[in-house]
């Protein structure tokens, strides 16, 4: 997991699918990746 090896920065997971960010936001809670966020989003 990239977030979890960074000892600074953000890393932030995109993906078009609202079900997809659903469920990675829950996989990876913000209390054990604190530099670690999702977006729903076009690319």
């Amino acid at each position: 997991m990239p977030a979890a090896s960074l000892s600074s920065g953000k890393v932030v997971g995109i993906d078009s699918s609202p079900e997809l960010i659903a469920y990675a936001a829950q996989s990876y809670r913000p209390f054990e990746y604190a530099n670690l966020s999702f977006a729903c989003l076009d690319a």
